[in-house]
């Protein structure tokens, strides 16, 4: 089911979960450090009924345990908020679904050029710790040892 927003956007739900949805007016919101809109809808808090808040539409549609996260599976639908593209993650398998930065040179999350020794470094973040994955004469080698470690380590 496609839900309208504002801004020119629209948002995918579940056929299922329209009622729900439905409930609410939702409002196309642009989040700068993902780069991505994202549905929000705006609650009153009970206590006084003045006190207002956010609420996005996959947290909803998901529940959200304490602790954890809802991920979209594919970083770049923030607008898909279908059951198929949403997961309950930990804060660390969340950031494992980055999207390169800006100021990356390489265009591949994990690769930079060392400047001191003329190479392709590869490396990965594991339970908040960057792992070293080599440094490589050759862009592709390092692109792969990239690969292999997302491989070995952020399956979940």
């Amino acid at each position: 089911m496609i839900i309208q927003l504002t801004q020119g956007q629209v948002a995918l739900v579940d056929d299922e979960d329209a009622e729900l949805v439905g409930k609410y007016k939702w409002h196309a919101q642009w989040n700068e450090s993902t780069s991505n809109f994202y549905a929000i809808t705006t609650i009153r808090k009970p206590v006084g009924g003045r006190r207002q808040t956010g609420l996005s539409m996959h947290r909803l549609l998901m529940g959200q345990p304490a602790g954890l996260e809802v991920d979209h599976i594919i970083s770049m639908a923030t607008l898909d908020n279908r059951r198929c593209n949403l997961r309950i993650v930990t804060r660390g398998q969340n950031q494992q679904n980055s999207i390169v930065c800006a100021s990356n040179t390489s265009g591949v999350l994990g690769v930079y050029w060392h400047k001191a020794s003329e190479k392709w470094l590869a490396q990965i973040c594991v339970d908040g710790k960057v792992k070293y994955l080599g440094t490589f004469s050759d862009f592709q080698d390092a692109v792969e040892a990239r690969n292999a470690g997302k491989l070995k380590y952020h399956t979940f």
